[in-house]
């Protein structure tokens, strides 16, 4: 039986920005074998990210997340659940700044 994939958006409320969280989703990310994305929100207490793959890895990865990994002091996660896309590489989008 094929594992079962999964996508969700996770928007990530806290002390989130400045401190070199994108970085470190983006290598948990890839560590588990998750696609997507993650960006910072022009709100600077807040970013998103996409995460695609085996169930039971973004589960592992949503578990790491909420252990306020590095500086970060998360103080909420949101998790949407999306249709998935198939991506499987992980990457750091341009942040969603409302002057650019």
């Amino acid at each position: 039986m094929a594992p079962e994939i999964k996508r969700y958006r996770l928007t990530v409320r806290g002390q989130v920005q400045g401190i070199g969280l994108r970085w470190q989703i983006k290598l948990a990310a890839e560590k588990l074998g998750l696609g997507g994305w993650v960006k910072n929100q022009a709100k600077v207490d807040e970013l998103v990210a996409e995460v695609e793959g085996e169930l039971e890895s973004v589960r592992k990865f949503i578990s790491w997340l909420r252990t306020n990994p590095g500086a970060a002091e998360i103080k909420d996660i949101q998790i949407i659940e999306l249709w998935p896309r198939r991506e499987s590489a992980f990457k750091i989008k341009q942040s969603s700044w409302p002057f650019l």
